[in-house]
């Protein structure tokens, strides 16, 4: 309520507006907000009840929560997750925020090497209640990235707007007699500075420090850091990264094969591990032009100089 006597009729007066804070994701809303006049001034009592628009921006947005729950995360985000051959383990889910309807979150597995739970089921009052995805992975020889696809099936409108989404899953031999695993290449280099990533696992009880220096037979057309890794007792089953860069040229060289080697020593202990990669040559022969409709007025001349080629010459 605000008040108005004799003298401060003219004088402006702030009312407040608050929202009350929800979870529920359902959009921006409009609300009316009116004014009554309740007074003994003759004049006053006659005019008629003001109103005027708010509009309540909802900021709840629909997403999927995925936390590691005991797997080990290699990435921030938690989307890629790394788990041992022959063992059963468990990401956890839940919802960002309330849905208006029953969500079900669906679970699929790009290959049988990989089991996972099909579905889970979230609603109105579970939405934010942490639910336990099984996984089991089957033994490995070599540590190996799986994908796990993420789907929504739901009648809520913003969460049925959610596209699917990948997770990865890296398992590890379990078993290996190796006191570093090195997992396959994320992808492949480019020579348009198209970057790969190669994760190194600590795998045995090491007696002390060992250091892990990483070298590349093609120094020539890719880059990488860090050039020595190094790992403590304390850090067993922990990961680490290399990042692996594609040197920009121009030139056709079509795609080259290099190795990746990873030698280990420190505390007694000596062991060599070699990874193969692909430099893909995304060049190939054309002209470029800047332009490709010109306008010339008859008998005139244009002075064209935007044509280039795409890549050097080899001759």
């Amino acid at each position: 309520m605000i008040l108005f006597n004799f003298s401060t009729f003219d004088t402006p007066q702030t009312m407040q507006i608050q929202a009350i804070d929800n979870t529920d994701v359902e959009g921006d809303v409009r609300c009316v907000v009116q004014f009554e006049v309740k007074t003994q001034d003759v004049y006053f009592q006659n005019i008629t009840n003001s109103e005027f628009m708010v509009t309540l921006v909802d900021d709840d947005v629909a997403g999927i929560v995925i936390s590691n729950g005991s797997m080990q995360s290699l990435q921030q985000d938690n989307s890629q997750l790394m788990m041992y051959g022959g063992s059963t383990a468990f990401f956890d889910i839940s919802l960002q925020s309330q849905p208006l309807a029953d969500v079900s979150i669906l679970f699929t597995s790009s290959d049988n090497h990989v089991n996972v739970t099909s579905a889970v089921l979230f609603t109105s009052s579970t939405w934010n209640i942490t639910q336990h995805v099984i996984v089991y992975a089957m033994t490995a020889d070599t540590a190996q990235w799986h994908s796990i696809t993420v789907a929504v099936n739901t009648t809520d409108r913003m969460y049925a707007a959610l596209t699917s989404r990948e997770l990865l899953i890296l398992v590890t031999d379990a078993d290996a007699s190796d006191v570093i695993q090195v997992t396959a290449a994320s992808s492949n280099t480019t020579d348009r500075g198209g970057q790969s990533r190669l994760f190194i696992v600590l795998m045995k009880n090491i007696p002390g420090p060992i250091h892990i220096t990483v070298q590349c037979s093609r120094e020539d057309i890719v880059t990488w850091e860090p050039h020595i890794l190094s790992f403590t007792p304390s850090m067993l089953h922990s990961v680490q990264s290399v990042d692996i860069t594609g040197i920009v040229d121009h030139i056709i060289t079509r795609n080259i094969s290099y190795q990746i080697e990873f030698s280990v020593t420190g505390s007694g202990i000596v062991e060599h591990v070699n990874m193969q990669l692909t430099q893909v040559d995304m060049d190939y022969a054309a002209l470029n032009c800047s332009t490709h409709n010109l306008t010339v007025n008859e008998a005139g001349t244009y002075l064209w100089t935007a044509v280039s080629l795409l890549c050097e010459m080899i001759l």
